[in-house]
């Protein structure tokens, strides 16, 4: 067994060391998108539609959690230079994108009281595709780009009821093509 493999399955085995019973929870969240970009870059505002996720979870401890996500980031559109100022041709060119991403995060809440500050950390893989349009033709041009990157999550959870959580959090996100994050709000379900 490489050791690397040894480490982490000694690790998950000690965070699983007397932990309660084991619960699965799914959910909903719809949110805003944050898009960050060379400001020397950006023409104007951008246009984009709300992000939304639904996510699947494994609570092997009571304070921990395996979650899988999948992101949808809607379409953004917008107009940039094709280069960072000074940009020789100065022609505007039109973009628009839709992203969508899976996540695996590790992730870790405060306690079992009402309110529960969580925090989770994990890896990202991105599909963005698109048109651009400038540079003096009419012509779009498609194109597929793929990004894998670094994710984490921070937020609070109100759990409701036994089986019903209100949650509400911001994502960070380091691939190039989907922005830096989103801010989101949305319910669990547990079994």
């Amino acid at each position: 067994m490489h050791p690397n493999r040894g480490l982490l399955a000694s690790g998950l085995l000690l965070l699983t060391t007397g932990a309660p019973a084991q619960d699965f929870y799914l959910g909903a969240q719809i949110g805003e998108a944050v898009i960050e970009d060379s400001p020397s870059r950006v023409i104007g505002e951008l246009d984009t539609e709300p992000s939304w996720r639904i996510l699947a979870g494994w609570q092997f401890h009571e304070s921990w959690a395996i979650e899988g996500s999948y992101h949808d980031f809607g379409e953004a559109d917008g107009s940039f230079r094709p280069c960072d100022q000074p940009c020789t041709p100065d022609i505007p060119v039109q973009r628009k994108v839709s992203s969508d991403a899976w996540s695996v995060r590790l992730a870790w809440r405060a306690g079992t009281e009402r309110w529960q500050p969580f925090v989770a950390v994990g890896w990202t893989w991105l599909d963005s595709d698109g048109v651009v349009r400038g540079l003096g033709s009419g012509v779009g041009v498609r194109y597929d780009e793929t990004d894998d990157g670094f994710s984490a999550e921070a937020g609070l959870r109100l759990q409701y009821t036994e089986h019903f959580a209100l949650r509400a959090g911001y994502e960070y996100f380091d691939l190039a093509a989907a922005g830096s994050g989103a801010f989101n709000l949305g319910a669990e379900w547990r079994f």
